[in-house]
């Protein structure tokens, strides 16, 4: 099972995703320059983690070289910009309002995965939750429709946001997936992002 975080390479982040059993990590960062992103992939490997290097874009900063492109999506012009522009791997969906079914079929064409985020979901007041569970539903029910690519991450920012894979196919089974639709998800996540960095 793979996870997203905004962490930085430490003892206490292997033995936790140990623990939890998360075997496969993306490490998103928002990289200034290719040397800095080569020095975070070399912290990661010599603490032992398996991590995927996410270089986390906002507004029209650069892609990097090797690296997983995130683009980090608050409002509907930034989410459109995501789905367009090329060398984009993932939209990290911060506003489940900034996406319609154009957007999602653009993104399934220019091989864009959509990405939601737990943390997102956990900030929300009780009151709010409701809503924004119907609305993920809803971007993943487009998301079937067009074939687009779609992921659950935890995007922890801290050690205690890291999540069980568990929990996070759980989500998959709460936005309308099958058991066996959650599993392959969760399992072809690390072969898709992956091949995008190839």
């Amino acid at each position: 099972m793979l996870d997203l975080f905004f962490l930085k390479a430490g003892n206490e982040l292997k033995s936790i995703s140990k623990k939890i059993n998360l075997k496969d990590l993306i490490a998103c960062q928002a990289f200034k320059t290719q040397s800095e992103a080569s020095k975070a992939i070399n912290e990661f490997k010599l603490q032992g983690i398996k991590a995927i290097p996410c270089n986390l874009i906002e507004g029209r900063q650069g892609l990097m070289k090797n690296l997983l492109n995130a683009f980090n999506a608050k409002n509907i012009s930034e989410a459109m910009q995501a789905v367009s522009r090329k060398g984009i791997n993932l939209l990290l969906l911060r506003d489940a309002k900034a996406i319609d079914a154009g957007m999602i079929a653009l993104a399934s064409r220019n091989n864009v995965a959509i990405g939601l985020l737990l943390a997102d979901f956990l900030k929300q007041p009780a009151s709010e939750q409701a809503l924004l569970l119907r609305q993920w539903a809803f971007i993943a029910r487009l998301c079937r429709k067009f074939q687009t690519n779609f992921f659950v991450f935890s995007g922890a920012v801290d050690l205690t946001g890291l999540r069980n894979p568990e929990d996070l196919k759980a989500l998959y089974s709460l936005l309308g997936f099958s058991k066996d639709q959650a599993n392959r998800f969760s399992n072809q996540a690390v072969e898709i992002l992956s091949q995008a960095i190839e």
